[in-house]
């Protein structure tokens, strides 16, 4: 008898001498399935997160102590309104701020430009300069020079710059050069945007902008005492109907809440990657205990309490949950900078991934992620098994006695999944993220449901199969019904991922094939002039007004449309305002089959009413012939809603009015893009206009034709994420396959055997093993191909609640045809090696596999 201080260090032991001698297979297949599913939840947390750590550092940097600020969105509050704020009643202070962002021409990056008043007295002083950790010298050396700007030292380094050097960047009026007069420290402001800033005096930034007489917002600091409630509520009296009086940082809140969205579909997904770990992990340890059933039962004979091989079985899952977990985190950790990418395009204000790629970390919340998921699914692999091993005795290690056929199954219980699986789809009350997984859920339950009656169903029809599959027909699925359990694990698991994978390729091509209808149906034969490359963020840059001058005036050049984008507060949130030239745009735009309509709403837009985005029609339950109220600078004014106007915009939506309209109430500066007509051919105007505004470097020349081109490359990167998701869901499809069959191989190893002794070739083994393959395979794919048809509708809803992306449904069927061969082959691969092992079974051979 073994004694109970021996039992730990035999178990141990045991443990390893199982995972690494015969059960090694078994052991690699749990910890790669772990690692897998760890991976995949740790990077995106990782990238979602680095979004939102950026994002924080820089709101808490540029806040300062100010709990109060005044703003009217991008469009800017007057200069005026400083004074009036200033001598509010229970106000020590007010100074102005403005903020933009310039192309370093050096080192061809943005840039964030912060003006403050660096002349301010008293608390104001300490307000706009010291307390955001600005270190200024000799603020009138600096002031005295409109030119002058203080760089941080990371971005100095970064354009080969230093103190008393010019600096050559870009703006909306065109080039300019800046002359460094001071570098920041990496601290204080220094570290917003990653250390992407600079600061000059307000009023010079004003003249840089062609903005004077505007600041972006208004910082106040309250007198000692004062109620913060009472002074907010005060100083929107004052402000009424030109500017808004809120807390800091909204516009780093409206980025948390897309980043928000992004962290639920993670813990989605990682619920999903657990889920399916735990599938593969039940399956594996499962074949492992049958394995291993002699030895427990001699260990229950030598001493050891049921209670002791469960914590001999719940250890060694502990020790794969252990080693697939760290592997898990490591891959995650380089899996979250491939993407940061499409995190890039979610968070448009940093502007280029190389910010969020630094703030990339492993943080005690993605140990905690990575070890929720790799334990849990590990331990919850591990009870079924556990609780079976512990009910066997020696003499349960004997061959069992067959079974009586069983009836043939009902379908009770797939039919009640079935109903619950359309009630779920057709219930439009529940919230999208709640429909999306209890989609997917129930349909792995009724996929795994169904595995016993298809089962049946072949074995009724063994004679049809014989003549269809000469050799190994009449025994086609009967490897599967040695192990129905794993077999139905493995189909929910497989049908799962397929339709998670499937819903991720009809969100991809819903999303590209809106945004090139979006792009082909706008302006066909003209070409669009920019300050940034198209479909990229605009970072404040504009076309200058002389360069506008020019581009009329070119020879060839029939018809112009001017466009400014900017953004102003609506209900206390920033909105989109996309100004452009009504009658011009109607003369050239070609409307969408269905949307013909649109023709009067854009002539409506030329008589001074407005149109509204899908997006902005929702959000803010505005309908045709209601009336928005907007701040300007002379106070608010309303506007007439003509309809509404399709878009890709964002949560927020957008307004769209006519230049016109926009010129009578704001003031610009330029454009932030047009587009012109040529009578011929494009390309000789377009050199023409190079040539005349050789000055304005950064202008970016796009027909349609490279337009659509580019809004394809765009829809492209939306891919990489999805792509990415999708690898590594099909990579834990491979992992359930291979598991399944090399169990069903080991568990059958006698029967094979007998197959081979009774004059069965090598190849006919291996063949069966394939057949099972690809029958488990063609039955997951047109299960998951159903549930993913279903997933994919909540899946496009998220996209329009979280990120204010109105798709049009679109099914490429390549694609998906694709998918189902890409899942074949891969079952088929994942089939190979133990078609391998039983092709080289021996006639008369009862060993296992070595």
């Amino acid at each position: 008898m073994i004694g109970r201080r021996w039992r730990v260090p035999v178990g141990v032991v045991l443990g390893v001498n199982s995972a690494l001698g015969a059960n090694r297979v078994f052991a690699l297949v749990t910890v790669v399935a772990i690692a897998a599913s760890t991976a995949l939840a740790t990077s995106l947390e990782m990238s979602s997160r680095a979004v939102q750590r950026l994002a924080d550092r820089t709101a808490a940097a540029l806040a300062g102590d100010a709990p109060l600020e005044v703003t009217a969105g991008e469009l800017g509050v007057p200069e005026r309104l400083i004074e009036a704020i200033a001598h509010a009643p229970g106000v020590a202070s007010a100074a102005g701020a403005l903020s933009a962002t310039l192309t370093v021409d050096a080192a061809r990056v943005p840039v964030h430009v912060l003006g403050i008043d660096l002349l301010a007295e008293g608390a104001a002083g300490e307000l706009a300069a010291h307390r955001r950790g600005v270190d200024v010298r000799d603020p009138l050396k600096v002031v005295a020079r409109g030119d002058a700007v203080l760089l941080s030292a990371g971005l100095a380094a970064q354009a080969g710059v230093g103190f008393d050097d010019a600096l050559a960047v870009h703006g909306p009026l065109g080039a300019r050069t800046l002359h460094v007069e001071g570098l920041l420290a990496d601290a204080g402001v220094a570290r917003a945007y990653a250390g992407q800033i600079a600061v000059m005096d307000v009023y010079a930034l004003q003249a840089l902008l062609g903005r004077a007489g505007f600041v972006d917002r208004i910082e106040v600091v309250p007198a000692p005492g004062v109620s913060l409630d009472a002074l907010e509520a005060e100083l929107g009296r004052v402000a009424a109907g030109t500017a808004t009086v809120e807390r800091p940082g909204r516009h780093f809140d409206a980025l948390g809440q897309t980043v928000a969205g992004l962290r639920a579909a993670v813990f989605m997904l990682a619920g999903l990657g657990s889920a399916v770990a735990a599938l593969l992990s039940y399956a594996a340890l499962s074949t492992a205990v049958e394995r291993r059933l002699r030895e427990f039962a001699v260990l229950r004979a030598t001493g050891f309490a049921a209670r002791d091989v469960a914590v001999l079985i719940l250890g060694d899952a502990l020790a794969y949950a252990a080693v697939g977990t760290a592997l898990g985190l490591a891959a995650g950790r380089v899996l979250a900078g491939r993407f940061v990418p499409a995190m890039t395009a979610i968070a448009d204000f940093f502007v280029g991934s190389a910010a969020i790629a630094a703030e990339i970390s492993v943080s005690p919340g993605t140990v905690a992620l990575a070890a929720a998921v790799g334990f849990a699914s590990a331990l919850a692999g591990a009870v079924g098994p556990a609780r079976a091993a512990t009910r066997r005795w020696l003499a349960d290690a004997a061959p069992e006695a067959p079974r009586a056929a069983a009836a043939p199954t009902r379908l009770p219980g797939p039919l009640v999944l079935a109903a619950a699986l359309g009630a779920c789809a057709l219930l439009r009350g529940i919230p999208p993220r709640v429909r999306a997984p209890a989609e997917l859920a129930i349909g792995a339950a009724l996929a795994a449901s169904l595995v016993r009656p298809a089962l049946d169903f072949a074995a009724r029809r063994r004679a049809g199969l014989s003549r269809a599959l000469p050799g190994v027909g009449h025994l086609l699925g009967t490897g599967l019904a040695a192990r129905p359990r794993g077999t139905a694990l493995a189909v929910a698991a497989i049908s799962c991922l397929v339709a998670f994978v499937l819903g991720a390729l009809v969100l991809s091509a819903s999303f590209g094939a809106t945004l090139a209808a979006f792009v082909g149906a706008r302006y066909p034969g003209g070409v669009e002039v920019t300050a940034n490359a198209p479909l990229e963020p605009e970072l404040g840059q504009r076309i200058a007004p002389a360069v506008v001058a020019t581009i009329r005036a070119a020879p060839g050049v029939t018809d112009v449309c001017e466009r400014y984008l900017a953004h102003a507060l609506f209900r206390g949130e920033e909105v989109a305002l996309s100004a452009y030239q009504a009658e011009a745009s109607l003369r050239h735009r070609v409307f969408a089959p269905g949307h013909e309509g649109e023709r009067d709403t854009l002539a409506a837009l030329a008589r001074g009413e407005v149109a509204v985005s899908e997006t902005f029609a929702r959000r803010y339950d505005v309908a045709r012939g209601d009336e928005l109220e907007l701040p300007t600078p002379s106070g608010a004014v309303r506007f007439r809603v003509a309809g509404t106007f399709p878009n890709l915009a964002g949560p927020m939506g957008v307004v769209y009015l006519d230049l016109a309209a926009f010129d009578a109430h704001w003031p610009r500066t330029g454009a932030s893009s047009l587009l012109f007509f040529t009578a011929g051919d494009p390309a000789p105007v377009i050199a023409a206009v190079r040539r005349a505004t050789a000055d304005a470097a950064g202008l970016f020349f796009t027909d349609q034709a490279a337009l659509l081109e580019q809004a394809r490359a765009f829809a492209g990167n939306f891919d990489a994420l999805l792509f990415g998701v999708g690898s590594l869901a099909l990579c834990l499809g491979g992992v359930a396959i291979a598991n399944l069959l090399l169990g069903i191989a080991a568990a059958r190893r006698r029967e094979l055997v007998l197959l081979r002794t009774a004059g069965a070739a090598p190849n006919q083994l291996a063949a069966l093993v394939l057949a099972d393959a690809a029958l488990l395979a063609c039955g997951s794919i047109a299960i998951g191909g159903v549930l993913g048809a279903l997933v994919a509708s909540p899946l496009l809803e998220i996209m329009a609640d979280e990120f204010g992306l109105i798709l049009d449904t679109h099914f490429d069927w390549a694609r998906l045809a694709l998918l189902a061969a890409l899942v074949l082959a891969a079952v088929l691969a994942s089939a190979a090696y133990p078609a391998a092992l039983v092709r080289r079974i021996a006639a008369l051979e009862i060993s296992s596999f070595a």
